[in-house]
């Protein structure tokens, strides 16, 4: 059955308004705009899983470091410590003969210890009890005996050497404010990705929808062009040829609408027997004015990068004081003071205890070391001007990128409106030189070039589209800021 003139346009018609609003429901599938995909990536996808384990093991890492300024409380011994031996024993004329020995020793010890952050030292109290079990192998021979330290207070503090724990007071906050930071910047990373997985998916759903409007087109048009005898078989060939494009581009495009789909369906989180669904354009844009002064303020304030910019520099500063320390002269101090007693049994480890005191200084002096600590202290050094040198570069790249994205964001807003302009001049056009083909008063090829200037004005309307969205998660990714609703994105 052969369609007339007025069934063709009425077809192309149809198939135009179907372009024009592409998602509408089509086969019943499920359409989702891009709010919803943002939101299913950032509640489903194993990027938003992982960005939630690195936040938790971040705070695992950041409780781990409180821990070391809190008291610590160990219960330690040792029950028992057997042994059967032939050892050899110091006799009373000063002479070692060796003799058989049996024994067990067993301990028991708890001791409360407590760093101080100050001055890189330790305090800690303790109780502890011995007991020694002799076992001799002839009858009656065994004997007991316990000795013990009832209450025992002791100090170990280090000096002119590295504080770690004063370093790590300043450094580690930072890490942890870091890595607060950093989940913000990856759930508008993922928002980000979602968004250009979405436009690619979309534009492959268009290229899709074009390639089979334009295989629909040229059919009608070659049927229609069969029954008028003043069309040339030059041009029904070539029409022919066009169908036979029409149908390669149709399987090609399908093809990366199926890829396309599955890489945005497995980004957020669904799997590949989950029902294909289609995508809404955005209707409208959000339009507001950014000053760069105020993102790079937001940025400074919010971005994780910025607070790195800090603890790298003091990381570098710390090197160079451990380095210094190493070169220097190594002292300690230890003591302890407390009570100690023995006896035939454990009640009398308690009665009368006497008083014990131990105090110690310790040092180590580098004498010769062929310049190791001197390579150590000139290397942290040099990696200190290192590191200041390429913050200070980094900080002005930082502004830079903030700055140069707010100046491109206006032109982005600019280009979705030109090309949306240009797009509906070019679907008008070709519709209007569709009907001229129709009425045999433009050739084949002014009736393709209009047709590919269309199609090519509907992709650039769509990468216009996708660069703005990519930009404007990519403003909000760098300064952690809604600059459509004034406000801070962190912790949200």
């Amino acid at each position: 059955m052969r369609l007339n003139y007025y069934q063709v346009l009425l077809s192309t018609s149809l198939l135009t308004v179907l372009f024009l609003v592409p998602f509408c429901k089509v086969n019943a599938q499920q359409q989702f705009s891009l709010d919803q995909i943002i939101r299913l990536a950032r509640d489903n996808s194993l990027s938003a899983q992982q960005a939630e384990n690195k936040k938790e093991n971040r705070y695992g890492s950041y409780l781990k470091y409180k821990s070391n300024f809190y008291p610590q409380l160990s219960l330690e011994g040792a029950l028992p410590d057997f042994s059967r031996a032939i050892d050899p024993v110091t006799q009373p004329d000063g002479t070692q003969k060796f003799i058989p020995r049996s024994f067990a020793n067993s301990y028991l010890g708890l001791k409360l210890k407590q760093t101080i952050s100050a001055t890189g030292g330790e305090i800690y109290l303790e109780s502890q009890i011995t007991r020694i079990d002799n076992l001799a192998e002839e009858e009656g021979g065994s004997t007991t005996s316990y000795s013990g330290n009832p209450l025992v207070l002791g100090f170990y503090q280090p000096i002119f050497t590295h504080n770690w724990l004063k370093w790590s007071k300043k450094i580690e906050p930072i890490r942890y404010q870091e890595a607060e930071k950093k989940y913000d910047e990856e759930l508008e990373w993922i928002a980000w990705k979602a968004t250009d997985l979405y436009f690619n998916l979309m534009i492959e759903q268009i290229n899709y929808r074009i390639a089979q409007k334009n295989l629909k087109s040229s059919t009608n048009i070659l049927e229609k062009s069969e029954e008028n005898t003043n069309v040339s078989e030059s041009e029904k060939l070539q029409m022919e040829l066009s169908i036979m494009k029409a149908q390669s581009d149709v399987a090609s495009a399908e093809l990366r609408a199926d890829n396309a789909m599955l890489r945005l369906k497995t980004f957020i989180g669904l799997s590949e027997s989950d029902k294909s669904f289609d995508l809404e354009i955005p209707k409208e844009i959000p339009e507001f004015k950014i000053d760069d002064k105020i993102a790079v303020k937001y940025a400074k304030k919010n971005r994780q990068r910025y607070l790195s910019f800090k603890r790298r520099k003091l990381e570098a500063e710390r090197d160079v004081a451990r380095a210094k320390a190493e070169s220097n002269l190594d002292l300690y101090l230890t003591g302890s003071f407390g009570l100690t007693q023995q006896a035939d049994n454990l009640p009398g480890v308690y009665e009368n205890p006497q008083n014990q005191q131990r105090v110690r200084l310790g040092f180590v002096i580098p004498v010769a070391d062929f310049g190791r600590r001197k390579a150590n202290l000139q290397t942290a050094i040099a990696n200190q001007k290192l590191v200041e040198s390429s913050v200070a570069q980094d900080e002005i790249n930082f502004e830079q990128e903030i700055v140069v994205l707010t100046k491109q964001f206006p032109i982005l807003v600019n280009k979705v409106k030109t090309t949306n302009k240009a797009n509906e001049i070019a679907e008008k056009r070709f519709n209007l030189s569709h009907k001229q083909y129709m009425r045999q008063k433009i050739s084949a090829t002014d009736y393709n070039l209009a047709l590919q200037e269309k199609d090519k004005s509907t992709r650039e309307y769509l990468k216009a589209l996708k660069d703005y969205w990519l930009a404007y998660y990519d403003l909000r990714m760098k300064t952690l800021y809604d600059f459509e609703g004034n406000m801070s994105m962190i912790g949200m």
